[in-house]
This record gives structure tokens, sequence and C-alpha cells, in this order.
């Protein structure tokens, strides 16, 4: 199953292999790490299909990113 980020009106999946999320900290706040996400500070993103154990909490909920660099955001 694809992981999918839903940007606003604009959804972006993410297939292994393809694009991918590359890291998530247990830090607070969580810092993704996408290459070239193409997001900005006040963007609302929300995650689903993350079977992991520790991450599969994401599923589902909506947050707002603050734009850390081109291939960071945090939640």
């Amino acid at each position: 199953m694809a992981n999918t980020v839903t940007l606003g009106e604009r959804n972006i999946t993410i297939v292994p292999g393809t694009v991918a999320l590359s890291t998530l900290t247990a830090a607070s706040p969580c810092v993704v790490t996408w290459a070239t996400h193409g997001l900005a500070t006040g963007d609302r993103v929300s995650f689903s299909g993350i079977a992991q154990a520790d991450w599969s909490g994401l599923n589902g909920n909506s947050y707002v990113i603050t734009k850390v660099n081109a291939d960071t955001f945090s939640i």
C-alpha cells in the first residue's frame, strides 16, 4: 500500500522506490525529510497508509507544517 500525503487540494502519493519520506524524527516537533518536497510553512498535510508501528499514529491526522528547508519540514 502506498503512503499518501494530502496537500490541501492536491494529493501526492508516496510510492516506495519513487517519491519517499526519508526519515521521521521522534523529536518534538517531528521533522520529516522528503527531498525537494515543495511545501511552504502553513501548508496542511495528512498521512495514510503508514504501516510502521512507531509511525502509524500519523495516519488520518492533519498537520500544519513548518518548512525547515527544501528537504525537511516539521509537524
